[in-house]
């Protein structure tokens, strides 16, 4: 059976017993992601979010993570980190009998910024670009475990490149065979910049800075779940929330007014590079092809049906798509940068 298999109750209860709330603690199911099993845990008058990993076993990760989070939460930063919560041991994260792992974190205030709220997008380009000065800062004693993106073919172990264009072929929906097929050129395509994307500057990013792993309290930011954060491009993190804003059931000119508000937020406090700013198109079609080869993965394990991989082929493929018809209007974008 794989590691990425849901918690059970009964494991729920068992690590939230690690942890130092009091003698009375309610459990509740809020809001949960696709990757992880989340609770909101209530005791007295403190609330808690409680976050299960799903995706893996794997100590180091966590610690990774958790260490990031700490050093942050060390810097007078002018967006928000959620604070972590010691177990009885004194340990930054729990594990079950059975290897599950766990963070708990006191609830921050807010609610999930919209990508159809204006002010909500600029505020998080803004924040993004605070989160890379941020991050620049950060030094690390534990080494990072998650790959840079453009390691596509370690995205998942039933994905390398051998396995990859057998595995595409699945599910066997006609409505997306062309997708598939475009997605697997726009891959082999992707190989020949890699060198040039390799000289890019590094630094940790979050790496999975989008929209629902953030909330929003009046213009303040908190920036949630840092489980992806690694060595990375440092032009990443700008590119992952520009492809959240690329969605084909939006007009071509509210996306574009949208990426508009993105870059001016995210300019406002953090300079990329020419070179960067030149790739940030490769880079953000890199999101969208990695995003669909994760998806497809799960779909392998039997954790996703064929419908949510069929709509990843669809999303990615315009996404990628996107570029090769807006081509002018990008270039016109990017000046704000």
């Amino acid at each position: 059976m794989s590691e990425s298999s849901k918690a059970t109750e009964q494991e729920i209860r068992e690590l939230a017993a690690q942890y130092a709330l009091g003698p009375e603690v309610e459990i509740r199911l809020e809001s949960s992601g696709m990757n992880n099993t989340t609770r909101f845990l209530y005791a007295g008058d403190q609330v808690y979010v409680l976050r299960i990993y799903d995706n893996h076993k794997d100590i180091a990760k966590v610690q990774f993570e958790h260490e990031v989070m700490l050093r942050l939460g060390e810097m007078k930063l002018p967006f928000g980190v959620p604070k972590l919560v010691q177990t009885e041991s004194g340990a930054t994260y729990a594990r079950s009998s059975a290897g599950k792992l766990s963070a708990l974190f006191e609830k921050a205030p807010g609610t999930r910024p919209s990508s159809d709220t204006p002010m909500h997008i600029e505020a998080m380009g803004k924040a993004a670009g605070q989160l890379v000065e941020a991050l620049s800062r950060v030094k690390s004693s534990v080494p990072s475990s998650y790959l840079p993106y453009y390691e596509i073919y370690d995205v998942h172990p039933l994905l390398t490149r051998d396995k990859l264009p057998g595995a595409a072929a699945l599910p066997q929906v006609p409505e997306v065979a062309s997708d598939t097929a475009y997605l697997l050129d726009e891959i082999q395509r992707l190989e020949e910049s890699i060198p040039g994307l390799k000289s890019l500057p590094v630094q940790i990013v979050h790496s999975d800075l989008v929209f629902s792993n953030a909330l929003i309290y009046g213009d303040y930011v908190t920036i949630l779940d840092f489980e992806f954060a690694t060595l990375e491009l440092r032009a990443m993190e700008l590119a992952v929330l520009v492809s959240e804003l690329i969605r084909e059931e939006v007009s071509n000119d509210v996306q574009r007014s949208r990426i508009m508000l993105l870059f001016q937020g995210y300019s406002s406090s953090h300079q990329l590079e020419d070179r960067e700013i030149v790739a940030l198109a490769a880079l953000v079609k890199l999101r969208f092809l990695v995003v669909y080869v994760h998806f497809l993965g799960r779909y392998l394990e039997g954790l996703d049906g064929a419908d949510v991989l069929v709509h990843q082929i669809a999303r990615a493929a315009y996404g990628c798509r996107w570029f090769e018809l807006h081509n002018t209007s990008w270039e016109k974008l990017i000046d704000q940068l």
